[in-house]
């Protein structure tokens, strides 16, 4: 249940986000774990429902989609279908370790200083941080346990406090 609710509040936190900036979103795209994606209007989606570890979407036209909350690695509203490549030269950044309890770290930051920015899933500010490597840890002792968003370098992570 208590992931359900977590999974539904992230879902609306960036639906939106999408719509205080201007953009109305117009597609779902579900970003699956084995690397495929689906985009389905949302002019299509009568109702989107979670039971269990699954996501249910009702379309308009009666039938139905399922998919296991385990199998879905990213939700995104969008207003165009869009797929974006990273150029090969371009390290993914990562967060470790995660789940954190006391610390975490970030692997594939950039040279010299990077500014940090750790939100709660409403989108509140709770931490602004300046690291200069990898080796740098960021103190989380203080965050209450739950979900976080991590923003470093134009790039958006997430991580889980215990």
């Amino acid at each position: 249940m208590k992931r359900k609710l977590i999974f539904t509040a992230i879902l609306f936190f960036y639906m939106g986000i999408s719509i205080v900036h201007g953009q109305s979103p117009s597609n779902l795209q579900l970003v699956l774990t084995d690397g495929t994606q689906q985009a389905t209007p949302l002019s299509s989606i009568k109702k989107i429902t979670f039971t269990g570890t699954t996501m249910i979407l009702n379309y308009s036209d009666g039938t139905q989609g399922s998919f296991a909350s385990s199998g879905i690695q990213k939700l995104l509203f969008s207003s165009a279908t869009v797929t974006q490549t990273v150029p090969d030269n371009v390290k993914t950044i990562s967060v470790y370790p995660n789940p954190a309890t006391d610390y975490i770290k970030l692997k594939n930051i950039s040279e010299g200083t990077n500014t940090v920015v750790i939100y709660r899933l409403d989108g509140a500010v709770l931490l602004t941080a300046h690291i200069n490597n990898t080796d740098e840890q960021l103190n989380i002792s203080t965050l209450a346990k739950g979900f976080y968003l991590l923003k470093v370098n134009n790039q958006a992570l997430k991580f889980m406090k215990l």
